[in-house]
């Protein structure tokens, strides 16, 4: 038995002639992307407590597969972690059995967990489902109160023309991430409640939830995912926890109705898409130069061309906020602290610049492709250092943030 680990990614299973039973080693903390593909000969694998990740296809193909744990730790179960394999083939025949013995609601006849785990669920047809007549057009969707982990894509797409409608979904207390696309195109779908516990919800996590029309986001919630929310067009209002330190690119673009946004702090890391396509962003832009969502700066209203002097009062500036556009001057005031992402990224004829003694973090590639900044005024910064026409982060890693034109 043979792996490839390192600092606790398992990257690779060595495969070993006539070995059928895996134990993964204590220590290992995720599971690389199809780190165990089309093992075949596995047929039983025991993975460690403390593991946190198995990322997608991790299992895939493994024919012979019948039996492993799901730790509880487990927090995130990538795609099709174990298509193709023999014991989600016996599971779905397992959930069908039991709704003919009367075990489960019709409802649950494709829904596959394994120990906290939810793999995946599909309706059943309405109408004339698996020998019997499904009568509820409209249902609630209660995921068991022992699941911990929602695989990514678990509900994703679920719906079609001949199935039940889920209006709602109730998700247990014990959930502690939502994960990639996992309610992707629950197109039904009125109602979500994030129960507390979750700190992260995942990338396109409620994507063109096109009826969803409110939400309750808990407090202890750190990150909402990039397109999160996207497109969910009836959203009409969302409070934002003050836990929340990141909203991701594209977050809620698209929710068209989006007037209301409830933010009690300045969110550390946000981008200027963020909230795109919303009526809170176009009701702003008819009334001032600049966003702003309490102190941070997420873009101007209209095209910026020559000098930029960002408003006083500001504290972040958003990722993107300024991508491309075609300032010559840019002046940042004292008092902001924090440039995220791509900021002023292929901003190509800023020639002078000018950075603020508070300024405490700057994202990555903030000043990308900024190649004629001749001039330079950096107020008294412990976080910054110039040298030889280096602009460089004073920590361990000294990382460039932009190179001044000789």
């Amino acid at each position: 038995m043979g792996f490839e680990i390192e600092n606790g990614l398992l990257r690779k299973y060595i495969k070993t002639p006539g070995e059928t039973s895996v134990v993964v080693p204590n220590g290992v903390r995720r599971i690389a992307h199809g780190a165990f593909e089309y093992c075949a000969g596995i047929k039983s694998v025991t993975l460690p407590d403390g593991l946190l990740e198995i990322d997608g296809k991790a299992f895939r193909g493994c024919k012979k597969l019948t039996m492993i744990n799901i730790p509880k730790s487990v927090e995130k179960i990538g795609t099709d972690a174990f298509d193709e394999t023999k014991l989600i083939e016996d599971l779905r025949k397992q959930a069908y059995k039991d709704y003919q013995d009367n075990k489960v609601d019709v409802l649950y006849c494709r829904t596959i967990i394994i120990d906290s785990a939810l793999i995946e669920v599909k309706l059943p047809m309405y109408g004339s489902t698996i020998g019997n007549v499904y009568k509820r057009e409209e249902v609630v969707f209660k995921v068991p109160e022992h699941i911990t982990c929602i695989a990514d894509n678990a509900f994703y797409d679920m719906e079609r023309r001949e199935t039940p409608k889920v209006v709602s979904i109730e998700l247990p207390k014990g959930l502690k991430r939502i994960g990639y696309s996992s309610f992707n195109k629950c197109k039904s779908l009125t109602h979500i409640d994030i129960p507390e516990g979750v700190t992260s919800i995942s990338d396109c996590a409620f994507f063109g939830c096109e009826k969803l029309e409110s939400i309750d986001l808990p407090q202890g919630l750190e990150v909402i995912g990039e397109a999160a929310f996207s497109g969910c067009a009836k959203l009409r209002s969302v409070d934002i926890p003050d836990s929340v330190v990141r909203i991701d690119s594209s977050a809620f673009s698209g929710c068209k109705m989006l007037k209301n946004v409830n933010i009690n702090r300045d969110i550390p890391f946000v981008f200027a898409d963020s909230f795109a396509g919303t009526k809170l962003i176009e009701n702003i832009k008819k009334k001032s130069d600049f966003v702003m969502l309490g102190k941070t700066l997420l873009c101007s209203s209209q095209p910026v061309t020559g000098d930029l002097v960002i408003p006083e009062g500001v504290t972040v500036i958003a990722g993107r906020s300024f991508l491309g556009e075609k300032i010559t001057s840019l002046t940042i005031p004292e008092g902001v602290t924090t440039i995220c992402d791509q900021a002023f990224q292929d901003c190509e004829k800023i020639t002078e610049l000018k950075l603020p003694s508070t300024l405490r973090k700057i994202g990555t590639s903030v000043f990308l492709r900024c190649n004629n900044v001749s001039k330079l005024v950096l107020a008294d910064n412990p976080y910054l250092e110039l040298k030889d026409n280096q602009l460089y982060k004073k920590d361990s890693r000294r990382v460039k943030i932009l190179t001044l034109k000789k």
